[in-house]
């Protein structure tokens, strides 16, 4: 009986640490996941709001530009010129 029990707690050592082995390449597997979507955010999000950031005054003189058309002169203008 003895050494039924202690074939089957070696075993169990076994299969124990076969088990560590897998959820350690579990965690990192998951950790691996975790960075790269913090990449994929610094990659292409923080770009995106950057570039919205920078081209704001942009954007916001659009609709003078498309009410005077591209290379317009209005009457104010004119004044300007001389």
């Amino acid at each position: 009986m003895d050494e039924d029990l202690k074939k089957i707690l070696e075993q169990n050592s076994a299969d124990m640490a076969e088990m560590k082995q897998m959820v350690k390449g579990i965690k990192n597997h998951f950790i691996r996941a975790e960075i790269y979507q913090w990449a994929v955010v610094a990659l292409i999000v923080v770009p995106s709001v950057i570039a919205l950031f920078l081209l704001w005054p942009m954007i916001n003189s659009l609709p003078n530009i498309m009410s005077n058309g591209v290379g317009a002169i209005t009457g104010s203008d004119v004044n300007q010129l001389k």
